[in-house]
């Protein structure tokens, strides 16, 4: 147990600062470029964020899910045949979507090119985390952590001086993109001569595919991925295809503390998921709950009070040192609220871990779908779409929706089974 604390304590930190360089790498892009430029890398970067969490149709939470069951068993081979099979499908989804401007379709209001980077951009990114799940599954969390931190310190380097030398967002997209690429054909070339594969033999073995039944698990958790995704981003796909460059320019920089906050939840989690889930073990459904409300509320109540004191320091730095953002100033305290809501949230791993993934599902789809809709038919063409100051509300109201709907079924599945 001590030598598990021992080891969590040195890749911990790791993680921690390559997620605090990804927060600085976003700050710098923002500084190195003008509004209605930074506007369309964060486009490009959102297009490329969901190509990631969907272009492999599940298959990387999946291989996530049963690659440390395969290397527990040393089936390394196999292990890599399965990562190489979810490569290939990213792969074939990634060449169709490129074929989508010849069909006059291009999402957010982005050029053919712009479009195309940004898939390339996603399916490098995709693919290089199915790589990394491979010391990930085995436990070797140091080079993991190693990996993560190499390829955001490299694309920030590389991507600020393209940006500096007059490359704008373009640049900035196709640096990040040849980091990316380099790092993975690094380590992807490491893991096909540690298991003795050339890569004839490996390919035709990837060839074989998937079993229908894997098919069908995929989907699932592809939907559960998805569904989680755009529930926490749903404003700013709608607010990307509504607002100019500029006022999109103005609403991503505004969002920074919502990328920090969802960070910082994603790595607290992983140390509360397990909490939560060995009280249920131990106790029962009920001392779970406890647990997690205690948490969730309490960090919910510590939010509240830094939202405002960073809303504070916020209005003092911008016109020091970004007063091309200035206009964004008031944009900041909603979102900073919806953070608030946004790193308390435990409740969603609560219903995970007492199998209420179909009331999760349903609640994300209800809020996604209540978004869209009153925006789509409710709100077109009318002067609420063209002020970013109302997206900021969209989003407190996802992020404060989706905590009390996920409270309340977590408090009532609780109930119900203590009772």
């Amino acid at each position: 147990m001590t030598a598990r604390i021992i080891a969590h304590l040195k890749y911990t930190p790791i993680l921690g600062f390559a997620a605090m360089l990804g927060l600085v790498r976003i700050g710098i892009y923002a500084k190195l470029l003008d509004v209605a430029e930074f506007g369309l890398l964060s486009k490009a970067l959102l297009i490329s964020g969901f190509f990631c969490v969907a272009g492999s149709f599940g298959f990387q939470i999946l291989a996530q899910r049963d690659l440390p069951s395969v290397f527990a068993h040393h089936r390394y081979r196999h292990g890599l045949v399965i990562l190489g099979k979810a490569g290939m499908i990213t792969s074939m989804a990634a060449l169709l979507l490129c074929f989508l401007p010849l069909l006059r379709f291009v999402p957010l209001q982005v050029s053919a090119l712009v479009f195309l980077i940004a898939v390339l951009h996603g399916w490098a990114l995709q693919n290089f985390m199915l790589l990394v799940l491979d010391s990930r599954s085995r436990l070797e969390m140091i080079p993991y952590s190693m990996h993560i931190l190499s390829r955001t310190v490299f694309s920030m380097v590389l991507a600020s001086v393209i940006a500096l030398l007059g490359g704008g967002g373009i640049g900035i997209l196709l640096g990040e993109l040849l980091v990316t690429l380099v790092l993975a054909g690094r380590i992807m070339q490491k893991l096909l001569s540690a298991a003795h594969f050339s890569w004839g033999i490996f390919l035709r073995l990837c060839k074989k595919g998937f079993t229908r039944k894997e098919w069908s698990v995929a989907g699932i958790l592809l939907l559960g991925t998805t569904l989680a995704f755009l529930s926490s981003s749903a404003d700013r796909w709608i607010a990307a295809d509504a607002l100019s460059a500029k006022q999109f320019g103005l609403y991503s920089f505004s969002w920074i503390p919502l990328v920090a906050a969802m960070s910082i939840q994603s790595l607290l989690n992983a140390g509360l998921f397990p909490l939560i889930a060995q009280r249920r073990v131990a106790g029962s459904d009920g001392k779970a709950l406890r647990v997690t409300a205690m948490v969730s509320i309490g960090l919910l109540l510590f939010s509240f009070a830094a939202a405002f004191l960073a809303n504070y320091l916020i209005a003092w730095i911008i016109p020091k040192w970004y007063g091309q953002y200035t206009e964004a100033l008031p944009l900041f305290l909603p979102l900073l609220l919806a953070a608030a809501f946004r790193v308390s949230d435990f409740w969603s791993s609560y219903l995970i871990i007492v199998h209420r993934h179909i009331s999760l599902l349903v609640t994300q789809s209800f809020l996604i779908l209540t978004a869209f809709l009153y925006c789509r038919y409710g709100l077109q063409g009318t002067d609420w779409m063209s002020d970013p100051y109302n997206f900021t509300l969209l989003a407190l109201f996802l992020a404060v929706g989706n905590y009390i709907v996920n409270a309340v079924v977590a408090f009532f599945a609780g109930y119900k089974v203590g009772s």
